[in-house]
């Protein structure tokens, strides 16, 4: 079940994200900006004094057909019809409407287009938003060269529309409305972005960490502590520097001494894991190799270093315990490389792999290095 990441009231208007993804969200917002436009039309309108029934009536249906579209989308979960044609109400009616009835050139409604355009864009992908783009700016070129169009039409707004003094508190209005509008919107949308940003950052960062980290273990995962062993030995080449790892065979006590052997085998190489953590160097690295077997890096140890290191953690977990799988105990086998002058990681772990085959070969709880 998806968590909840927005507030109470982002969540009323927008819906839950991640649940309501950014494509639902953005149409929401730009359809509430469609509705806020028309709203602030009859406003103004209804300020001024200055309108017609023809106006109104455009204008009320106009409002009326977004918050549908809007409240449909927003509660019975289906967006996706409505998104077409609010899209396409922007360049069949909204444009031509509000032009027409607001005297167009005149009267102030040529600050709108452009917000028109923003919105198609943001709600709209593909050739879909090629198509309607391309509608928009040429019902928009009709409107501006057609003379019988460029000053709205005569009797579908006041006829006080064209006085200047009206007409220029119409512009300064819509102007005003036009700023405030162009600024709520790209606050919103850059907000929404940031977040969305930030939420990848932190899912990046948690994938990362699973990806890098052994599940059971909770040391390196192999692909990992391959990668931080490639690493090291290019440092070490490049600054001519000891470099020594150990490879750790856990050995399990025999299923029949152990209740729930599979499960036991399990909170072994987990307290493994955690012991070798706890009793190496912040500069040093420990993953998972194989099914029961973990690599140990020691940088800038030499292999003499490396053995003692050995011996210390093979004491500290032979001592591990655990009342639940009644064992005690736990053997290893530990095989000890030190890096040679030009030699890929490869060879260095077959080394170490080598050794650690003839430490489990002698008996277990036994620490052999390689000469060769």
């Amino acid at each position: 079940m998806k968590k909840a990441v927005s507030s109470g009231r982002e969540i009323l208007i927008f819906g839950n994200y991640p649940e309501r993804g950014t494509e639902f969200r953005t149409y929401m917002m730009f359809l509430l900006a469609g509705i806020f436009m028309s709203l602030t039309g009859l406003l103004s309108d209804l300020v001024l004094g200055n309108y017609s029934k023809f106006s109104l009536m455009v204008k009320i249906s106009i409002t009326f057909i977004l918050i549908f579209n809007f409240l449909w989308s927003r509660f019975a979960g289906s967006w996706k019809w409505t998104n077409v044609i609010t899209v396409l109400i922007i360049p069949f009616f909204l444009l031509p409407g509000g032009w027409l009835t607001n005297g167009g050139m005149i009267g102030g409604f040529q600050y709108y287009p452009v917000i028109m355009a923003m919105i198609i864009t943001a709600m709209s992908s593909g050739w879909f938003r090629i198509a309607a783009l391309f509608l928009h700016f040429t019902v928009f070129l009709i409107l501006i060269i057609n003379p019988e169009f460029c000053n709205g039409l005569e009797g579908w707004s006041s006829p006080d529309s064209l006085a200047s003094d009206v007409a220029m508190k119409r512009r300064m209005i819509h102007l005003f409305i036009n700023m405030v509008m162009t600024g709520v919107l790209f606050s919103m949308y850059v907000e929404r972005i940031r977040k969305q940003n930030r939420l990848i950052q932190e899912n990046s960062e948690k994938i990362a960490v699973l990806t890098n980290t052994d599940g059971l273990s909770q040391t390196s995962s192999h692909r990992h502590i391959m990668e931080e062993l490639d690493n090291e030995v290019a440092r070490s080449a490049r600054y001519g520097s000891d470099l020594s790892i150990l490879l750790i065979d856990v050995g399990f006590p025999d299923d029949k001494s152990v209740k729930r052997p599979f499960e036991c085998r399990d909170i072994i190489l987990k307290e493994v894991g955690k012991t070798l953590k706890n009793n190496l160097r912040n500069t040093d690295k420990t993953g998972r190799y194989g099914a029961s077997e973990f690599v140990v890096i020691l940088p800038e140890q030499s292999i003499a270093k490396a053995v003692i290191v050995a011996e210390k953690l093979q004491a500290v977990v032979s001592v591990l315990e655990n009342a639940h799988c009644e064992w005690k105990g736990v053997s290893t086998s530990i095989g000890v490389a030190q890096w040679k002058v030009d030699e890929p990681p490869a060879f260095l772990v077959s080394r170490a792999d080598s050794a650690m085959i003839k430490a489990r070969e002698s008996g277990r709880n036994c620490v052999i290095s390689s000469m060769d």
